[in-house]
């Protein structure tokens, strides 16, 4: 079935932002009880505003949440027709969501976020059960609440809900995010939210960001194919594999940074790294890192793949004297277009690399 929806916010790039930045900060925010050792993928732009698949060893899907992300410019979201329209559209995710063809468990579940940075004021008139979903309260189920309220809710809907519809209201949840209203304001409250989550293993959280958003780079523009939204296209994909990955590169990073910090006079002494070279080695240090995950970098992969099969076999006890074994080794086994201060940078970065892979 088309759906020309699918593509709605391909046109519209500030919206995009808005889901990107919201599925981050929930990332994050959730990161260490729900997403740091689990296997997974997050799409944003497809079946609703954005999505996060859990995944068992075989690839067939636990659990999908749903996200329909809306903001608002000022009040609370109320029960009124406006309201119940973008609900409804989020119901009818959860019923794609079955009848999509990605492998799925025998006791397969979904659950369906309405998530806002604005509040959300759940009430029935003369009614002692009031719900609003604010900073206090930040996460409610429609089943949990008073059934008044829930039949007020239904009431409130156009037409009357198929039952396939109806069953779905189980699975809504009201989710209250605080985030702020444009793009540079929320990459503000990410900064503070990676600063919270990994303290000091990252030492320029601006950067780390940046590094972030770059996973999501091309999906803005990529549209779902025939119009029609498939949890199988690889495309509008981000997976866990990429997102772990990206943070130990940040992570890895940071920690060879403030090394270098604390340690270049010993850096610069062993490996004959000259005053006026220190800027060009740092240089070269800081970019290898990139290097070694693009796929046209095939020379920094030969030298990332022959440090980290020789590093383990280094005499020394110290770094920098197992890198400079190591520079002298590939340079006696190797031919290579690098001059020295390159070559001795990029054998530096893959070393932190390949130590810190064997970390518990």
């Amino acid at each position: 079935m088309t759906d020309n929806s699918t593509n709605a916010g391909v046109r519209a790039l500030n919206g995009f932002a808005l889901q990107r930045n919201t599925a981050l900060f929930i990332l994050l925010d959730e990161f260490n009880s729900k997403f740091k050792d689990k296997k997974y993928f997050l799409s944003l732009e497809h079946l609703d505003d954005f999505l996060f698949c859990f995944l068992d060893k075989e690839e067939k899907s636990i659990l999908i949440e749903a996200y329909q992300s809306k903001k608002k410019s000022s009040s609370a979201w109320l029960i009124s027709l406006d309201f119940t329209d973008i609900i409804k559209k989020l119901l009818e995710t959860g019923n794609k969501l079955l009848k999509d063809p990605i492998p799925k468990i025998r006791t397969y579940n979904h659950n369906l976020y309405f998530i806002s940075n604005s509040a959300i004021s759940l009430k029935k008139n003369k009614s002692n059960h009031n719900v609003t979903i604010n900073e206090e309260n930040r996460l409610v189920a429609f089943t949990d609440l008073n059934i008044e309220i829930q039949e007020k809710f239904k009431s409130k809907f156009k037409s009357k809900l198929s039952s396939e519809l109806e069953d779905e209201l189980s699975n809504l949840k009201f989710n209250y995010v605080a985030l702020t209203t444009t793009d540079k304001e929320q990459q503000n409250q990410l900064v503070g939210k990676l600063e919270e989550v990994f303290k000091e293993d990252i030492i320029d959280y601006r950067a780390a960001v940046n590094t972030l958003i770059t996973l999501f780079r091309g999906m803005e523009t990529t549209y779902n194919q025939g119009g029609t939204a498939k949890l199988l296209d690889k495309t509008k994909r981000v997976s866990s594999d990429d997102i772990h990955s990206t943070i130990k590169t940040i992570t890895t990073k940071s920690k060879a940074f403030d090394y270098w910090r604390k340690e270049i006079k010993t850096i610069t002494k062993v490996l004959n790294i000259k005053p006026w070279e220190k800027d060009s080695f740092k240089l070269y240090f800081e970019s290898a890192f990139e290097l070694f995950k693009s796929m046209i970098e095939i020379e920094h992969q030969k030298i990332y793949k022959f440090v980290e099969k020789n590093y383990i076999n280094c005499k020394s006890t110290q770094e920098e004297e197992d890198v400079l074994e190591l520079f002298e080794k590939f340079k006696f086994e190797n031919t290579t277009t690098f001059e020295d201060l390159n070559l001795k940078a990029i054998i530096y970065a893959a070393y932190f690399e390949s130590i810190n892979k064997r970390e518990p």
